[in-house]
């Protein structure tokens, strides 16, 4: 694959970056498995941004998300 894909979408305008200013955290070793499970379990999971109560009238969750920033 190399480079000349990237350059020619570049080339083309084609080629855009979001830009992610939240938590992020590999899971690609049992390590990296464990500490986010070990978060999840003490409640201090940083990627969890829903409530788990209901916040309508027809007691639907409703959830926080951010749109994504797009960067041409």
């Amino acid at each position: 694959m190399g480079k000349r894909p990237l350059e020619q979408l570049a080339a083309d305008n084609q080629l855009v970056a979001y830009r992610h200013t939240g938590f992020w955290q590999p899971m690609d070793t049992l390590r990296d498995r464990n500490l986010l499970e070990e978060m999840w379990a003490a409640g201090k999971a940083k990627w969890k941004v829903w409530s788990d109560q209901p916040s309508n009238s027809q007691g639907h969750e409703l959830y926080a998300t951010q749109p994504p920033l797009l960067i041409k």
